[in-house]
């Protein structure tokens, strides 16, 4: 059955390349193929994007800003190290958390329910 399903898909894909290569037009055999406009159309990068904000200098410094404290507001600025250092609490306790798992995991139990699971099967 499996093998069944991997031919089919192998002659599908042979199709689709059967078709690509015979849409290529050939006018003259030193120059090549011809290939249409939107031919790579799908191979291309269209646009690209670059985040230079941790390179630029503040215009306004955190010491500049003035805050009210009779408004209430929990918000404050923060330094942008201090604020890095929150972002990457989450990932490092997460780290531990698997390490934590790892070590706990008994693989030499799992080796053998696999095992024994092989040879049943």
């Amino acid at each position: 059955m499996a093998a069944k399903a991997i031919s089919q898909i192998v002659e599908v894909h042979v199709s689709r390349a059967n078709d690509i290569l015979d849409s290529l037009k050939t006018t003259d055999s030193s120059n090549g193929p011809v290939l249409g406009d939107d031919f790579s159309s799908g191979l291309m990068r269209q646009s690209m994007s670059l985040d230079l904000s941790d390179m630029m200098e503040d215009l306004f410094p955190a010491e500049d800003c003035q805050v009210n404290a009779n408004v209430g507001s929990m918000v404050m600025p923060i330094d942008k190290k201090v604020a890095k250092a929150i972002a990457r609490q989450p990932r490092k306790l997460a780290k531990k958390d698997l390490l934590e798992l790892a070590e706990s995991e008994n693989t030499d139990l799992s080796q053998k329910a696999i095992a024994h699971w092989m040879q049943q099967h």
